[in-house]
């Protein structure tokens, strides 16, 4: 599932440069500039996807608060605008001021395509989310911007997921599943032990692979879930701080938007409210 979706992103990145690339290539010769071929668009388009990939790992180095961040932004759109120029003007000598109209108005059809575009993805492929809380630290940490796959339906104990809270389905959580349908939980002695069909006796819940050895599972010794054939149980990695199943119950399937993709460290940019410094 994975790397489907690793493949769609290489998909959905290439097509884009070819057509970025298109839309530069028309507006050129739309403005008659010299030799407007295909070949030296691409090439342009190229070399603006890489400053701007490297400016923005910059601005998600240095800018931890609001305002130097709206700064960096600012800073990288008149950065790009010069890029852009230098790079017209020595493929198709063309001048200043033709450049900044044709830098607006390829602007607003790639955003124009991009809405059209995203609509879709955003609806059945993937999902950005921002992490708010320390409760699946360290896996996930606050600010941390990560992606789901809306089309995953195959979760497997241990799996991250993103979910509507069953008190407040405007909220969204993010947990780690435990139990699966079908299961039975018991909390006993600081261990989750798990009954099902494989393990009719009962099994010590194995979390090793996600958790540290020193973090146990304190609260609701004695408790019972029997999970039904459509819910979920669901942990913070912080058992101390996390809001989980432990408080607010399973969690039914219909109630999971998307399963945990991957963590886009660029823009993670643990970004600070100066009024509470």
């Amino acid at each position: 599932m994975e790397m489907i979706a690793f493949l769609i992103v290489i998909g959905i990145t290439i097509v884009s440069l070819f057509i970025e690339a298109w839309v530069l290539h028309v507006l050129l010769k739309i403005f008659r500039t010299k030799s407007p071929d295909y070949k030296n668009a691409f090439i342009v388009i190229i070399i603006l996807w890489v400053v701007a990939v490297i400016i923005g790992y910059m601005i998600s180095l240095l800018a931890n608060t609001m305002s130097l961040m709206l700064y960096g932004n600012i800073a990288a759109i008149i950065l790009v605008l010069v890029v852009f120029h230098l790079l017209l003007k020595k493929f198709f000598q063309t001048g200043f001021l033709k450049n900044i109209v044709i830098y607006i108005l390829f602007s607003f059809i790639l955003t124009v395509l991009a809405v059209v575009a995203i609509m879709p993805l955003r609806t059945y492929v993937i999902e950005p989310f921002y992490a708010q809380g320390a409760s699946m630290e360290p896996a996930i940490e606050d600010n941390d911007y990560l992606l789901g796959l809306k089309f995953a339906k195959d979760f497997e104990r241990g799996d991250i997921v993103m979910f509507k809270y069953t008190n407040d389905e405007n909220q969204i959580m993010i947990k780690g599943i435990v139990g699966l349908p079908g299961d039975r939980l018991m909390f006993k002695e600081n261990e989750v032990l798990v009954y099902n069909k494989d393990f009719p006796n009962g099994v010590k819940l194995n979390e090793n692979d996600y958790l540290s050895s020193d973090i146990v599972t304190t609260t609701l010794n004695g408790s019972d879930f029997t999970l039904s054939e459509t819910q979920y149980f669901v942990l913070g990695d912080d058992r101390e701080k996390s809001l989980d199943s432990r408080r607010f119950g399973p969690i039914d399937e219909e109630l999971i938007i998307a399963k945990y993709w991957l963590t886009l460290p660029i823009f993670n940019n643990q970004i600070t409210n100066e009024n509470n410094n």
